[in-house]
């Protein structure tokens, strides 16, 4: 099971969570404003969680001098990752780690961290792989948090794509980036792209946030697909779906 994107095709057949569209827009958003975060330059950073190791390879194809660890502790997954750094020829800066967070350490302090992370907090649904990949319990926000400010370096930055960014600024602190994403221009927005800033001190960094800065649809009035997700996302998608199930025209009957 291959997801092509345009330039690149990762294989996510083995992975615990597949290919969806959080993972392709964190990349897409970082693929557009990584200047401003200082990917253009060589910096080093993880993928945590990383699944099969999309979202890291999409950024180590984007931006030549990344290097880019790809954490992820479901064996399977992290063998696919490691097979995908090789056959998308990025294995030289991308490294799958078959490793847990936030027992994982890297070998020295990181300029930054992205991450997908589990977020359903229901009851679990019996499957611990998918479980492990999904739920929330496998990776809790203070967790991730303590790991951050302990691994990355100060004004080092974590960017995180999460429906409820609440649970995370709970841990986190104030952000100092959020886009929220709704799929369709009316809805409440079920997707946010959220960055912190590691400062343990005062600086005169970008002011914290406590809403979010802009609200896009990925859709517009007609279900099609928005200037903003096509902005993303389209030199990563060979196609957009071109409506959505709400638009559809209905049946007449006839």
């Amino acid at each position: 099971m291959v997801f092509h994107f345009r330039g690149i095709s990762v294989e996510h057949r083995a992975s615990a969570q597949k290919i969806g569209t959080d993972a392709t827009l964190l990349a897409g958003y970082l693929r557009v404003h990584g200047d401003e975060w200082g990917l253009r330059s060589e910096t080093r950073g993880a993928d945590l969680g990383a699944g099969c190791g999309v979202i890291g390879l999409l950024l180590a194809q984007r931006w030549p001098h990344l290097h880019v660890d790809l954490v992820e502790k479901d064996a399977l997954s992290a063998q696919e990752s490691q097979f995908n750094a090789l056959n998308t020829q990025l294995s030289e800066r991308a490294t799958a780690i078959h490793a847990a967070l936030p027992q994982w350490t890297p070998t020295h302090p990181l300029d930054w961290a992205v991450s997908n992370p589990p977020y359903f907090k229901g009851l679990p649904a019996g499957n611990e792989r998918r479980d492990a990949a999904r739920h929330q319990s496998h990776l809790p926000p203070d967790a991730l948090a303590s790991w951050f400010r302990r691994w990355v370096k100060p004004n080092g930055w974590l960017a995180l794509i999460v429906p409820e960014p609440l649970d995370y600024i709970s841990a986190l602190g104030s952000p100092v980036r959020w886009v929220a994403f709704r799929t369709l221009h009316h809805e409440e927005p079920k997707r946010h792209v959220v960055f912190w800033e590691n400062r343990q001190h005062e600086t005169h960094g970008p002011i914290p946030l406590t809403e979010p800065e802009h609200v896009l649809s990925l859709y517009d009035e007609n279900g099609l697909a928005s200037e903003g997700y096509r902005n993303y996302c389209g030199d990563l998608l060979l196609r957009f779906p071109e409506r959505t199930a709400a638009h559809r025209p209905k049946s007449s009957g006839v």
